[in-house]
């Protein structure tokens, strides 16, 4: 192991319990899918579990493709991996803003919480009229009156983070459609 992939080793399993077969696991399953020690958009969606939609996945690789390159390094991959398999849950709704932040300027506004719940109902094969209305409606304001504690219309990363962890019903939102 070279001095480079030590590093990524140190970082990884001080940010994640992830011990020394399990990080040899991740290693493995990235060195099983890389060409050229990269993940390529294509291949990372083809290996995502078949009920995760497309849209979502390509939102997820997007968010952990870090430099902008259109391929995972063997470090995005990993972090992605151990965020998924090993994190917590403030690590895990940490990354989840990530994704949810489309324009990445910090926070998230009513439509892009709007346009998360859209693609879950679609997932979940219940997006139509009516839905997205609900959506509308009712969801999104619940979620921002729960959530957005300085009430200035946007959910910062913070009030993200531990407006779920107060409020876990909100939680509810994302899975029950």
């Amino acid at each position: 192991m070279g001095a480079e992939d030590s590093k990524l080793k140190s970082d990884i399993t001080s940010r994640y319990p992830v011990n020394e077969e399990e990080f040899k696991r991740l290693v493995a399953r990235f060195k099983s899918i890389q060409v050229n020690n990269k993940i390529t958009k294509e291949v990372f969606l083809a290996n995502m579990p078949h009920n995760v939609p497309r849209e979502a996945s390509e939102l997820i690789f997007d968010s952990f493709d870090k430099d902008g390159s259109g391929a995972l390094d063997s470090g995005e991959f990993l972090q992605y991996a151990a965020i998924n398999q090993f994190g917590t849950l403030e690590q895990k709704l940490e990354a989840s803003f990530a994704v949810f932040d489309s324009d990445g300027n910090g926070y998230l506004t009513r439509s892009e919480i709007a346009s998360i719940l859209e693609l879950i109902a679609k997932q979940q094969k219940v997006l139509d009229a009516a839905m997205k209305r609900e959506i509308t409606t009712s969801l999104v304001p619940k979620i921002f009156a729960a959530v957005d504690t300085d009430h200035n219309e946007k959910i910062d990363k913070n009030e993200f983070i531990q407006g779920f962890k107060a409020n876990p019903q909100i939680c509810h939102f994302f899975k029950l459609l």
